[in-house]
């Protein structure tokens, strides 16, 4: 992922129709498995102001190509590792 992607990812968010490679954090804050999900929705939960900028925090609904199952992630509990951007 390139620095403009990042970010753009880190400042607005993913976009729907966004394919993500991610990983979950688990209660121990340590990050656990790699899943492929593609976005759904998202709905802005709340921003904060950092040393590096804006940040925004969303609420995604996603759809888990591995086991097809309809799931909802908050942006503070996963790390992003690949985005494929839709059109």
């Amino acid at each position: 992922m390139n620095k403009q992607t990042f970010d753009n990812i880190y400042r607005h968010g993913l976009q729907i129709g966004d394919i993500v490679s991610y990983s979950c954090r688990s209660l121990f804050q340590s990050y656990f498995g790699k899943h492929d999900s593609l976005v759904l929705n998202k709905e802005f939960l709340f921003q904060k102001h950092t040393r590096f900028g804006i940040r925004t925090f969303y609420l995604y609904t996603m759809l888990n190509t591995d086991s097809q199952k309809i799931i909802e992630v908050k942006t503070q509990n996963i790390k992003i590792h690949e985005v494929i951007r839709g059109r």
